[in-house]
């Protein structure tokens, strides 16, 4: 499966999900959900070697993970934390400059306190001033996410949520990190 994967370049995607505190045996913090991302790739790599592209990523979203009663930046930091370490180590498919760069493919653009399991929720909106979700998107990208060429990286937000400035705002925000504006 990992030969066809790589030969037709086709990679796998996790999200974690709106979740609760309560629930066992779910993936929901980052740096678990790189794990078990990891562990795939590993395999990919002891099958491969160095040619293949790491075939599991996954997508961040902070309200996802803000929905299991935890701050969600201090879940990036673990896992930014963790990524350093690795590639520190040496570990394959890893770069100590770009922690972030080939395990974090999607960051799913939305603000934590809005959603709820209702059909009509809502998604939290990135709007012009919005320094939380600047500042964070600014970090991970800091950290190496969106700075793969080859693999580049993706930014969008929930389609579920109220249409207003998103895509605009979301450009201008990666155009003035690409600037280096903190």
């Amino acid at each position: 499966w990992i030969e066809w994967m790589n030969k037709y370049d086709v990679g796998v995607n996790i999200e974690a999900m709106y979740g609760d505190p309560g629930e066992l045996l779910r993936l929901w913090r980052p740096k678990d959900i790189s794990v078990a991302c990891r562990a795939i790739n590993m395999t990919a790599y002891e099958e491969l070697g160095e040619e293949v592209e790491p075939p599991a990523k996954f997508t961040i979203d902070m309200e996802h993970t803000a929905s299991y009663g935890v701050d969600p930046w201090k879940e990036m930091e673990i896992f930014i934390e963790q990524e350093e370490h690795l590639a520190e180590e040496g570990y394959p498919m890893t770069d100590p400059d770009k922690p972030l760069t080939d395990i974090l493919k999607m960051y799913h653009i939305t603000k934590p306190g809005f959603e709820s399991r209702s059909q009509s929720h809502r998604h939290g909106p990135f709007t012009h001033g919005d320094e939380t979700i600047y500042t964070w998107l600014y970090k991970m990208v800091e950290s190496g996410f969106c700075r793969n060429p080859d693999d580049p990286g993706i930014v969008m937000f929930e389609v579920g949520g109220e249409y207003r400035e998103e895509m605009y705002v979301l450009r201008v925000a990666m155009d003035m990190i690409e600037l280096g504006i903190k």
